[in-house]
Order: C-alpha cells, then sequence, then structure tokens
C-alpha cells in the first residue's frame, strides 16, 4: 500500500513542483520574447506543449496505479477502463503534440509578417498550405481515440465510421503533401507581382 500510495501521489507532486516554478518559466520567456520575438514564441508554444503534455503522462500514471489497485481486488470492470484510457492517452498525447506545432506556427508565422511585412504574403502562403496538412493529421489521431474508445464500449458502427475517417483524414493529408510545392511556387510569383 505504502508503495502504491507513492506511485499515486508522485503525479501531484511533479505538478505541484511545475506550478512553483511557472512563475519563474513564464517572466522569463516574456523577457526573451521582448528581445527575440520569435524565439520567444517558439519556447512558449514548447513550453505550453509540456504542460498540456504533463496533464496526459499524469492520466497514464494514475490509471497503471488505478489497474493494480482493480486487479489485486478484482475489480475487472474497473480494470478494463483503465486499459481503455492506457490505450488512448498515448494517442491524446500525439494528438495534443500537433495542437501544439499548430499553435506555435502559426505564432511564429504572425510575429514574422509583422516584424517583416515585405514577406507577409509569402507567410500567408505557407500558413495556407501547412494548416490543413496539420488538421488532417491530427484529425487521423482523432479518429484514433475514438475508435478505441468505441471498441471498448462495443459501438461497432462507431468504430466503422471512425476508420473511414481515419482515412479520409490520410488521403487529405496526403493530398496536401503532393500540392505543397505548387501552392509554395504560387506563392512566390504573387510576392514578386
Amino acid at each position: 500500500n505504502a508503495v502504491i500510495n507513492w506511485f499515486k501521489n508522485l503525479p501531484a507532486t511533479f505538478s505541484n513542483i511545475l506550478n512553483k516554478e511557472k512563475n519563474i518559466v513564464d517572466n522569463a520567456v516574456a523577457k526573451i520574447t521582448e528581445k527575440f520575438p520569435v524565439l520567444g514564441t517558439i519556447l512558449g508554444g514548447v513550453i505550453g506543449g509540456i504542460k498540456v503534455h504533463f496533464n496526459y503522462l499524469k492520466t497514464i500514471f494514475s490509471n497503471v496505479i488505478g489497474f493494480i489497485k482493480n486487479v489485486f481486488t478484482g475489480n475487472w470492470k474497473g480494470a478494463l477502463e483503465n486499459v481503455k484510457n492506457l490505450a488512448v492517452a498515448p494517442i491524446q498525447m500525439i494528438s495534443g503534440l500537433f495542437d501544439t506545432i499548430t499553435n506555435t506556427v502559426k505564432r511564429v508565422l504572425t510575429v514574422i509578417s509583422e516584424k517583416f511585412p515585405a514577406i507577409a504574403p509569402i507567410i500567408q502562403g505557407v500558413q495556407t498550405t501547412i494548416m490543413p496538412i496539420i488538421e488532417s493529421i491530427k484529425g487521423v489521431f482523432n479518429g484514433l481515440i475514438d475508435f478505441v474508445k468505441n471498441v471498448f464500449t462495443g459501438n461497432w458502427a462507431g468504430a466503422w465510421e471512425n476508420i473511414k475517417n481515419i482515412f479520409g483524414n490520410a488521403f487529405n493529408a496526403l493530398k496536401g503533401l503532393a500540392k505543397a510545392p505548387l501552392n509554395a511556387v504560387i506563392s512566390l510569383i504573387n510576392s514578386a507581382i
């Protein structure tokens, strides 16, 4: 019990440490952003992503502990719920990573456009090309999350819909990647006109 409780409290301990250091980190990022806007924006996005992913790690930790406790107490329904959560959490982490990338890229491109208005059309073209691809990739992982949930709840019709959505988003991402070079050339031409 002592060992299980130690592991159970470990995420909260890390969370408390993270919260104590939050002001120091936020102030440091703010100072960097004043002198180096692009670098500060990237750092802010990365740190924000780390905070989000830490919550996913807490979920994984708590479900590992919950699974062990439920197995030892014969709570098989609870153990199955823990397994479902453990199957979903890593996919959620990857999906969250794309959220971090999307938000950081948007902020960086905005800063660059403001600092260098002459290349703003090129930046806009890059954003128009990249964002739909990232959104489609996120759609693949979100579809996987829903698929796992539907499989565990026996919703086979929903699971089939998820499979179709996964392949649809994957196709859109590949299509966007194939069009990216052409869109880049068009953006360059538009900026030169």
